[in-house]
C-alpha cells in the first residue's frame, strides 16, 4: 500500500491507500488462491448445470414421447 504523510498541527498520521503495485506480497498471494479457487469451483458448478440441463431436456422428451403414445388413437 502507498503511504502518505499528513501533518495537522500538533499531530502528525500516514494514510493508506490501495495501490496494487505497492502491495504487500502475501495479499496478493491470498488474491490468486481466492480467484484459483473461485475458477475452480465454478468449472465444477457449471459441470452441475449442463447435467441438470440435460436430465430437465430427457424428462421433458420423455413426457412428450408419453403424452404422445398415450394420446393415439388404439386400434
Amino acid at each position: 500500500m502507498a503511504t502518505t504523510e499528513h501533518t495537522k498541527p500538533g499531530r502528525q498520521f500516514r494514510k493508506t491507500s490501495p495501490d496494487s503495485k505497492h502491495s504487500e506480497p502475501w495479499k496478493r498471494h491470498i488474491i490468486l488462491q481466492l480467484k484459483h479457487r473461485d475458477k475452480a469451483q465454478k468449472i465444477a458448478f457449471q459441470d452441475v448445470i449442463r447435467s441438470y440441463v440435460n436430465l430437465l431436456e430427457r424428462c421433458a422428451q420423455s413426457a412428450v414421447i408419453t403424452q404422445g403414445l398415450l394420446s393415439s388413437p388404439r386400434y
